[in-house]
């Protein structure tokens, strides 16, 4: 971590009485690149610009993802090359990061699979073309006497600019914290803000998700204790480490966007997918209050 980012972060520990933990939260900091939202625009941004919302850019011949034969809706596309170096980070230096979720699965099951996307682009990203999405299907109902016309779940475009920034976890390791001082630390961890954000700390609203992510990619549900149970959850839990978020998207009213009730959207990858770019091996998870 540079510096300023240091001292900026030390003058919130102590603004929030947490002086005497400085040393032992600044140990436990990960670096992050803060997605800062713009205003709503209606005119069309440059080519490849990180922005939530909108039309994706992408390859002429990209073929629009779909669960159950359903398309996805695009969320956000980040390009790596307006990102700050991130320390320590495996992120690729340049290229495109496009995401798609469908807005009715939350990640807790194996079969949510394919209900979110995420693609890299990594060449000559200023020439890729912004896409419309599918046309609106008509869907059948009742022995096709009714139907009705279901269109992709479109969201304002919002541009986004990247900024470093230092996160911390939601739970802290050896740290045994009073109740008050627990009640101080999540208001620190508001204050730090980012609620948009590429890669560092989480910000969960129900609990951690990196044993999640393990679990249900392994074939365990975990909309319900199953999972937590299953014999086979123990040896996973030793390999729930790997898992990095990847990007963290807020409830957003600039781009019109609302996760359940004021929740978020958590792309997860593994360590070894992200030094490898294997983007399409991403988890996604949906938490909201």
């Amino acid at each position: 971590m540079n510096s300023q980012m240091r001292m900026n972060l030390e003058s919130l520990v102590d603004r929030h009485g947490l002086t005497q933990f400085k040393d032992e939260l600044l140990s436990q900091a990960k670096t992050a690149a803060a997605l800062i939202p713009g205003r709503k625009s209606v005119e069309a941004l440059r080519p490849s610009q990180s922005k939530l919302g909108g039309k994706p850019d992408a390859p002429q011949n990209f073929v629009w993802p779909t669960k159950d034969e359903k398309p996805l809706s695009f969320i956000a596309q980040i390009n790596l090359c307006d990102v700050p170096a991130l320390e320590g980070a495996q992120l690729p230096n340049c290229g495109l990061l496009s995401f798609f979720y469908n807005n009715e699965v939350w990640g807790f099951d194996p079969n949510d699979k394919g209900g979110f996307q995420v693609f890299y682009f990594e060449n000559e990203i200023d020439h890729l073309k912004a896409h419309l999405p599918p046309p609106a299907k008509t869907e059948k109902k009742l022995f096709g006497i009714f139907s009705k016309s279901v269109a992709v779940l479109e969201y304002s475009s919002c541009p986004l600019t990247a900024e470093l920034a230092l996160t911390l976890p939601y739970e802290l390791k050896g740290i045994a914290l009073s109740e008050e001082e627990t009640d101080k630390y999540y208001d620190l961890l508001e204050a730090i803000g980012g609620h948009h954000r590429l890669l560092g700390h989480a910000e969960p609203i129900q609990n951690e998700m990196e044993l999640e992510c393990e679990l249900v990619t392994n074939g365990l549900y975990c909309g319900d204790s199953t999972g937590y149970n299953d014999p086979r959850a123990k040896k996973l839990e030793k390999s729930s480490d790997r898992w990095n978020l990847l990007l963290q998207i807020d409830s957003e009213d600039e781009a019109e966007m609302m996760w359940g009730d004021a929740g978020r959207l958590y792309f997860w990858i593994r360590a070894e997918d992200l030094a490898n770019r294997q983007f399409s091996n991403c988890w996604m998870i949906s938490q909201c209050y």
